[in-house]
């Protein structure tokens, strides 16, 4: 620890036991500043977490040392989160928000020329767009801001990756593909859960051509799974008539509907897992493994949350009478909806293999990093520090002012 001011830090999680109907975690945080610090280097920041439920929290906090072996260093540099530094070589992967440099929550367009109630407008607007190639004139037309830009970064590296892998025109499309199959799987949470600590997903961008092709092969299959058949590729081409993310009669992974509903509106869900059978309320549903009745996404129970919506008394918070307004039967469309979900999640279930193998091969191998992309002029320089909304400065050896 030196003559440095230490900082120990422990995130307790959610529903932590102080707090036991706070939804978010929260931190207990322990500060040492001796009378010999350096003020000029920065205090040495240690973390842990706490984890179970309250009595399990309780017995952990009453065995915790601060000379103990269960903290972790932090971040050293830079303005960071207080959370552990990763060893892994995590901070050379690209960054999802570099990667993706714009998002939005929901229909938040923040301009009118993106909509008209006739596509052959929208179609010449479009083209107009495209076609301009003045690029002062281009954002004229876009109607850039500081948060939506006509950026020029992705270009830039499909066209650095189709360089070092090799290949021909490597499209936006391939790397959301190539994404979703790398990161978008529990196993790859589970391999870097001490990095994920700090936010921020990071993506391992493979230089193996091979380790490429295959991701973005399984990556589309999981996008026209997840799309409902809208995008991307089934993993196998698809012989006449099973076009549908559903699966065909006969097909042992098909979701059989045995016990109908009836048109009363259930107000329970249960599942056996012995027999894999789902049942709603009367009705059942066989052919439905335990890894369907368990996936969750961010820690959202899928089949759980889609049901919560429709039973009989919805799990939605009340904020007018109008929410008391429901069906007074059970649609037989909510019936085929709840086969295509079962059949949705069995296929992405099916392709979490291929992904983890996938991940442990391209972490494996030699990768493109965040100095590779900085040199190639694909980033600006720096751009592994992300600049922090407000600077605060503390000064502790200026006197309190009276």
């Amino acid at each position: 620890m030196g003559h440095q001011p230490v900082s120990r830090w422990a995130a307790l999680g959610r529903g932590h036991p102080f707090f036991p109907h706070v939804a978010q975690p929260l931190s207990v945080c322990v500060f040492v500043r001796r009378a010999d610090h350096d003020a000029t280097r920065p205090a040495r920041i240690h973390y842990r977490a706490l984890h179970g439920k309250r009595a399990e929290k309780f017995t952990q906090l009453r065995a915790v040392g601060l000379d103990d072996d269960g903290w972790w260093d932090a971040h050293a540099r830079g303005t960071r989160p207080f959370t552990p530094a990763a060893l892994s070589g995590w901070e050379e992967y690209l960054g999802l928000d570099a990667l993706l440099p714009w998002g939005s929550l929901g229909f938040t367009t923040n301009r009118s020329w993106v909509t008209s109630p006739h596509p052959s407008v929208l179609q010449r607007r479009w083209a107009g767009l495209c076609g301009e190639q003045d690029p002062e004139a281009k954002a004229l037309l876009f109607k850039e801001t500081g948060d939506r830009r006509l950026d020029a970064r992705v270009t830039c590296l499909l066209r650095y990756l189709s360089g070092v892998l090799g290949l021909d025109g490597v499209t936006v499309h391939d790397l959301a593909a190539y994404a979703v199959a790398v990161a978008g799987h529990t196993a790859f949470t589970e391999q870097f859960a001490e990095e994920l600590l700090t936010p921020g997903v990071r993506l391992p961008l493979t230089r193996d051509p091979d380790l490429w092709s295959e991701a973005v092969r399984v990556g589309r299959a999981f996008l026209w799974a997840a799309t409902y058949g809208e995008q991307g590729d089934p993993l196998d081409a698809p012989t006449a008539g099973e076009e549908r993310v559903d699966f065909p009669p006969g097909d042992p992974r098909q979701v059989r509907y045995v016990t109908p509903i009836g048109s009363a509106v259930p107000n329970t869900l249960a599942y056996d897992e012995e027999s894999g059978t789902l049942h709603v309320g009367p009705g059942t549903f066989t052919g439905v493994p335990p890894e369907v009745w368990n996936y969750e996404v961010g820690g959202m129970r899928i089949v759980k949350k889609w049901f919560g919506y429709r039973t009989a008394s919805p799990t939605i918070r009340k904020t007018s009478p109008l929410d008391d307004i429901h069906v007074i039967s059970w649609p037989r469309e909510w019936t085929e909806e709840l086969i295509e979900l079962l059949s949705v999640l069995r296929r992405l279930v099916a392709l979490g293999p291929a992904q983890q193998a996938l991940t442990t091969s391209i972490v494996d191998s030699p990768v493109v990093t965040l100095s590779d992309l900085t040199s190639a002029g694909v980033l600006p320089p720096h751009s592994r520090v992300t600049k922090a909304r407000r600077r605060v400065v503390l000064d502790f050896d200026t006197p309190d002012e009276p």
